[in-house]
């Protein structure tokens, strides 16, 4: 019996650490959007935004790229957010 109060009490705590790590997650994805929307990707496969003089944003669909078509996109991260350098300047 001991041994199966300790497996339920470590359930629960592994229950609420998912349920605080889908919160997180559900934020995230709530602020990629924003960021899509603000950088204006529309339909576009990939765009850099400039966020310093030197730095810009890179996002790529990764869902528009014809080698990487991707049947289930519920399933899949959909968005590639990186830091690159900026050309030229």
């Amino acid at each position: 019996m001991m041994m199966t109060e300790s497996v339920a009490k470590q359930y629960q705590k592994y229950l609420e650490a998912d349920a605080q790590a889908r919160k997180l997650w559900d934020r995230q994805a709530r602020e990629l959007r924003k960021l899509i929307k603000l950088a204006k990707l529309g339909r576009k496969h990939s765009l850099i935004v400039p966020i310093s003089e030197s730095r810009g944003l890179q996002i790529t669909d990764q869902f528009r790229t014809r080698e990487d078509r991707v049947f289930t996109p519920a399933f899949c991260k959909r968005y590639q957010v990186k830091e690159v350098p900026l050309r030229g300047e």
